[in-house]
């Protein structure tokens, strides 16, 4: 199996999403979901694509995406507990974030930055075991 990428910047994500005109930031959504389906390949739970993402995003206003980023979090703490890993943030504060987020804009920023801190905690984890 195919190490999973553990050093996504978030910073890199902005810059890049913006240059682009947001393609990046779609390629990016893209590969961080694909990743998370590996690393968390045995919890049982299968996170949508960015089609699916922003198909069931534009449909509900937003809010959708909330539940998407909070279960990307949910899963990688999830993982972090079975494996003995730690993972800092707690999907609790993600969506808090996010739900900011729908007022303020900024906070969503904060909630994805947070979440990619986690897929980076859990992807450098699955990465060291010799037995994946």
């Amino acid at each position: 199996m195919r190490p999973v990428k553990s050093d996504r910047s978030f910073g890199m994500y902005l810059i890049l999403t913006f240059l682009t005109c947001g393609i990046y930031g779609i390629w990016f959504w893209h590969n961080m979901a694909k990743d998370v389906n590996v690393i968390c390949a045995d919890d049982g739970k299968w996170t949508p694509n960015v089609l699916m993402y922003c198909l069931l995003s534009l449909c509900t206003c937003g809010i959708y995406s909330i539940f998407w980023w909070t279960g990307i979090a949910d899963r990688t703490k999830s993982f972090g507990r079975r494996t003995g890993e730690h993972i800092s943030n707690e999907p609790s504060s993600v969506m808090a974030w996010f739900i900011g987020g729908l007022f303020l804009g900024f906070p969503a920023w904060v909630g994805m930055y947070k979440v990619i801190e986690n897929v980076n905690e859990a992807a450098r984890a699955f990465n060291s075991f010799p037995d994946r």
